[in-house]
């Protein structure tokens, strides 16, 4: 599945803080992205559309970094920015040459240090917003850097790097997506394209459940890579949903809660 990485963002809000917000968590989920393809090209999974993927993420990157240097973000966010510009390059480097598995993990550490300062500028953002950090925005920006994560670290697990600090992460990512999910799928006011996207994100959840591993038993990364990139592509339209509401204001026409 060959992701759009770089989606719509209103051109006259480029001020607003809603975009800078969805940008940082684009940033942070990209990060892992690039991790999880290039372990996928290492390991021979699905590798020629890893491939692409790859580049895609890097390129996506690049021109999300270019978009934030031209809006205004504050002084807190313009710190985060360079921060992410200062870190960017170990990752970057290595993701571009050639792929060796005894780079993988210095490719995962230099992602998980970009989280800090992606995660800073998301929060700033956020304080701007009416909702805060209780938005469903926000929300939808942390399950996308969640879903990669843990794609990153199933392709990790699964290449033989089974160590106890990724199996405990694994697991810890796995609760933690499932409490977004949830929590997303029941938040009020919710449009009807998000309440379809996300009944798509729980069905392949609990797919990928089903094949849910920490390095006890046989992987099944072919499976999972497929579970896991069609949750981020409903995530990824949830997050633009909630994008375009803010921009416009009024939210779009609900509908009524579920039993669950």
């Amino acid at each position: 599945m060959l992701l759009a990485l770089v989606v719509w963002r209103p051109a006259a809000a480029a001020e607003s803080p809603a975009v800078a917000l969805d940008l940082a968590g684009h940033q942070g989920m990209l990060a892992y992205r690039i991790v999880k393809t290039y372990c996928q090209i290492g390991s021979d999974v699905r590798m020629t559309l890893a491939t692409q993927e790859l580049k895609d993420a890097l390129a996506a990157f690049e021109g999300n970094l270019k978009r934030l240097r031209e809006i205004g973000v504050g002084e807190e966010g313009g710190a985060a920015v360079a921060e992410l510009e200062r870190l960017w390059p170990p990752l970057r480097d290595i993701a571009k040459a050639a792929v060796q598995r005894d780079k993988a993990e210095a490719l995962f550490a230099a992602a998980v240090a970009l989280q800090a300062p992606a995660e800073t500028l998301k929060d700033a953002m956020a304080d701007k917003l009416a909702q805060g950090r209780e938005g469903q925005l926000y929300l939808a920006n942390r399950q996308r850097v969640l879903s990669q994560r843990l794609s990153a670290l199933y392709m990790l697990l699964s290449w033989g790097f089974a160590k106890p600090e990724y199996q405990e992460a694994y697991r810890e990512v796995m609760s933690a997506f499932e409490e977004g999910l949830l929590l997303l799928s029941t938040a009020p006011n919710r449009p009807q394209m998000v309440v379809e996207k996300l009944k798509v994100a729980s069905k392949k959840w609990e797919m990928m459940k089903t094949s849910n591993q920490d390095g006890k038993s046989e992987f099944m990364p072919n499976m999972a890579i497929r579970m896991l990139d069609g949750i981020l592509e409903s995530i990824e339209a949830v997050a633009a949903a909630y994008l375009n509401e803010s921009q416009v204001g009024a939210p779009k026409a609900a509908v009524a809660e579920e039993p669950h």
